[in-house]
């Protein structure tokens, strides 16, 4: 169902309580923070593995960049 995808690799898991956050690189100079409820039994996921990470047209959004102070 997920009509976006990008693939990309674990470089940090950070367990937090009731969820677990995973840093991971999709590009040389970018990475994206994902945050995933422990309660979700999904499998822990290793630094270095490759994922692929997905998600629908309507949920996604923008930000916009703002220049280092």
């Amino acid at each position: 169902p997920w009509d976006n995808k990008l693939p990309g690799k674990v470089e940090d898991v950070v367990f937090v309580g009731e969820s677990t956050r995973y840093t991971v690189r999709v590009s040389p100079t970018e990475t994206l923070a994902i945050k995933i409820s422990n309660a979700s039994h999904q499998p822990a996921l290793a630094p270095g593995e490759p994922v692929v990470l997905g998600f629908r047209s309507e949920d996604a959004g923008t930000l916009r960049a703002t220049p280092d102070s």
